[in-house]
C-alpha cells in the first residue's frame, strides 16, 4: 500500500499531522521564512546573469507506475543493490527523472517516506490498547515522522535564546540525584550500598542528601558515607554525595542554628566520597532565602553560617526561591540551583527560559539545573495539605535531558529530582525505606524504568557523547497515568490543581538497535474504554517483540485519584 492507496481517512491522518507539524514550526520560528538559495549564474547562462534553468522532460503514466513499484519494493525492505537490480520500465537502475528535476534516485528518499508511512500502517512498531478481550486501538512507530532525540544538538525551542546567555568557561560535569534522607529511616550500610550500586550503573555519579534537623539523620548519614566509600575503594567510577540541607524545616532564625550545619560539614566533607567542585566541599540547600541565621541581610546570613570560625570552606550553590536579579548581591554563593527547572509552571511545554535568567544573572558561577520526569502529590488538610501537579506531558524527562545535553557548556551540574522522594511522584529509584503517607499512590506504581533512561541521557551531558552510540538493544519505553484526568470520584481529598493541564496519553519512546537512534512516540487516550498495553515491534514482516507490561492497565473508574505515572521498559 502506498499514498495513493490510502483511503480519504487515512490520509486525513497524516495530514493532520502535517499540520501540526506546522503550527509547532510556526511557534518555535514566528520570524521564519523561507529564502531559497539560487545557483550562481552559469557561462551561456544569457546576458541577464541569471540562473539556468534545467531540462526537465513531463511526468507521464511510466513514471507514476515506477514511483509506485519503487514504494512497493521499500515496504518489502529492498534496498542498495537489491533495489538497483531490479528493472523499472525501459529505464534500469534509478536514473529516470520526473517534473522538477528530480532523480528516482531522490525519489527514492521520497518514496522510502511514503514506505515509512505504510510501515507505520502495518506495524513497524505497534503500542495498542486491549480491552479484557478484544484489539481497541494502535499506535505505530514510524522511524521518519517520529520525533528523533539528539541530545547533541541544542533544543529547538531554545535557539533564539543561545546568543543571549552569558558566555562561561568549561567546567566538569555531573549528573546527582536528589535523595530524601528523611525516607532512609529503616536503612542500614547495606541498603545504602545497594541504591548506590543502582544509581551508578545508571550513569548517576552521587546523590544529593537532603537533610532535616531530626537526631536519628546523622546515623543514616553515617551509614551512607561507610557504604560511599566501601564502594568507591572497588569502584572505576567513583560515587559521591554531599549535603543539600532542608531549609524549610532546619531552624535558621538565630546565630547559633548555623551548628547544625557546621556539624555536618565539619565531620564529613573530608571523607573520601564526598563530592568537591572546584577542590572544595560542595554544601546545597533546599530554600533558605528566608533565613537570617540572626544576621541584616540574606547574604551575611550564610556568610555567617558556611565562611565562620572552624568551618571548612565550601562551594555554595543553593536553591533560593528569589527573583535572580538578587544573586548579584549574593558573594556568600558561587553558584545556584533552580530547582524550578525541572516542570513547566502551567499548560505548556518546558523550554530553557528559566535557565537562560538564572545563567545570566550569575556572573558565570556555577549553575546546577533540574531534570525530573513527573510531579504529583496529593495530600489533604488533615495532613501535609499539598494536592496538585506539574504538567508531565511530551516526554518531559528526555525532553529535558535533550534540552540540558544541548545547553551542556552552560550547566554544571544536572540534579535529578529525585531518587526517593515518593510523596511527590518523581522516585527513580525503587520503592523503599519509609514511605510519607504516600502508599495509596505509590503502591503498584513502579518508576525505576526511567533509571533505564538515564543510563542513556546522563552520559550525553557528563561526556557530550551522542546518545545513539549508547543504543545496542531494542528497547521500549513507556509511562503514564492509568486512569483519566477527567474522571471523578468518592475520594475525600479532591482532584489535584493542574489536573486540567494534563493529557491521557502513553509516553513513549523506542531505541532501535538497527537505526541506532530513539523515537518517541504518543498513544491518545482520550477516547478509551477500559483496556491494557501492548506493544508489538515488527521488522520485515517479522514480530521482534510482542510486549504487555504486567500491570499498565487503563481504568477509567478509578476509585481514588491518583496521577502518579506508571513506568514500564522492555
Amino acid at each position: 500500500m502506498t499514498w495513493q492507496g490510502l483511503s480519504d481517512a487515512e490520509r486525513q491522518v497524516w495530514h493532520d499531522k502535517a499540520r501540526s507539524a506546522l503550527d509547532e514550526h510556526r511557534r518555535r520560528f514566528p520570524a521564519y521564512a523561507f529564502r531559497p538559495s539560487h545557483q550562481k549564474s552559469m557561462p551561456g547562462g544569457g546576458g541577464g546573469g541569471g540562473t539556468r534553468k534545467k531540462r526537465v522532460r513531463e511526468v507521464d503514466p511510466k513514471d507514476t507506475k515506477r514511483c509506485a513499484k519503487i514504494a512497493e519494493l521499500l515496504v518489502k525492505a529492498f534496498k542498495g543493490a537489491e533495489l538497483d537490480a531490479i528493472h523499472f520500465g525501459p529505464n534500469k537502475g534509478r536514473r529516470g527523472y520526473i517534473k522538477g528535476g528530480m532523480g528516482i534516485a531522490s525519489l527514492s528518499a521520497t518514496s522510502t517516506m511514503l514506505s515509512l508511512a505504510q510501515f507505520t500502517l502495518s506495524a513497524l512498531a505497534l503500542l495498542s490498547v486491549l480491552p479484557r478481550h478484544s484489539f481497541a486501538r494502535a499506535l505505530v512507530f514510524d522511524d521518519y515522522t517520529s520525533r528523533h532525540t539528539m541530545p547533541q544538538a541544542t533544543d529547538a525551542r531554545s535557539d533564539t535564546q543561545d546568543t543571549q546567555l552569558v558566555a562561561r568557561a568549561s567546567s566538569p560535569k555531573a549528573v546527582v540525584s536528589h535523595y530524601m534522607v528523611g525516607n532512609a529511616y529503616p536503612y542500614r550500610v547495606e541498603d545504602w550500598m545497594q541504591d548506590i550500586k543502582l544509581a551508578s550503573s545508571k550513569q548517576i555519579n552521587g546523590f544529593a542528601l537532603n537533610l532535616g534537623p531530626d537526631d536519628w539523620q546523622f546515623a543514616r548519614i553515617t551509614d551512607a558515607f561507610t557504604a560511599a566509600d566501601k564502594f568507591n575503594r572497588k569502584s572505576h567510577q567513583p560515587f559521591k554525595l554531599f549535603f543539600s540541607f532542608d531549609m524549610t524545616v532546619v531552624p535558621c532564625s538565630n546565630a547559633e542554628d548555623a551548628s547544625l550545619l557546621r556539624k555536618y560539614i565539619n565531620v564529613f566533607s573530608g571523607r573520601d566520597s564526598y563530592m568537591n567542585y572546584h577542590d572544595r566541599p560542595l554544601v546545597s540547600t533546599y530554600a533558605g532565602q528566608q533565613c537570617k541565621f540572626g544576621q541584616d541581610s540574606l547574604n551575611d546570613a550564610w556568610m555567617h553560617a558556611l565562611m565562620n570560625g572552624d568551618t571548612r570552606q565550601v562551594t555554595f550553590v543553593p536553591f533560593f526561591d528569589m527573583d535572580p536579579i538578587g544573586f548579584g548581591e549574593l558573594s556568600a554563593i558561587d553558584g545556584i540551583f533552580n530547582w524550578n527547572s525541572g516542570w513547566p509552571r502551567n499548560d505548556k511545554d518546558l523550554d530553557f527560559s528559566s535557565d537562560q535568567l538564572y545563567i545570566n544573572n550569575l556572573d558565570g558561577r556555577m549553575y546546577m539545573a533540574a531534570v525530573s520526569p513527573w510531579f504529583s502529590t496529593h495530600y489533604g488538610p488533615n495532613s501535609y495539605n499539598k494536592n496538585w501537579i506539574y504538567r508531565p506531558d511530551d516526554w518531559l524527562f528526555a525532553e529535558r535531558f535533550e534540552m540540558l545535553a544541548g545547553h551542556r557548556d552552560h550547566v554544571d551540574i544536572v540534579q535529578i529530582i529525585s531518587w526517593n522522594d515518593f510523596g511527590e511522584s518523581h522516585y527513580v529509584g525503587p520503592i523503599e525505606g519509609a514511605q510519607p503517607m504516600s502508599e495509596s499512590w505509590t503502591t503498584g506504581f513502579p518508576h525505576t524504568g526511567f533509571l533505564d533512561m538515564i543510563e542513556y541521557y546522563a552520559p550525553a551531558f557528563t561526556t557530550g557523547r551522542d546518545v545513539s552510540k549508547s543504543i545496542n538493544a531494542d528497547r521500549v519505553f513507556v509511562w503514564g497515568r492509568l486512569s483519566p484526568a477527567g474522571a471523578t470520584t468518592d475520594d475525600p481529598v479532591p482532584k489535584p490543581d493542574g489536573a486540567e493541564n494534563t493529557e491521557d496519553a502513553v509516553w513513549g519512546i523506542y531505541n532501535s538497535s538497527s537505526r541506532r537512534r530513539s523515537n518517541k512516540m504518543k498513544l491518545d487516550l482520550r477516547d478509551a474504554s477500559d483496556c491494557a498495553l501492548r506493544v508489538v515491534i515488527n521488522k520485515s514482516g517479522q514480530n521482534t517483540m510482542d510486549w504487555s507490561p504486567e500491570g499498565y492497565v487503563w481504568n477509567t473508574h478509578p476509585n481514588t485519584y491518583n496521577f502518579n505515572c506508571f513506568v514500564a521498559v522492555s
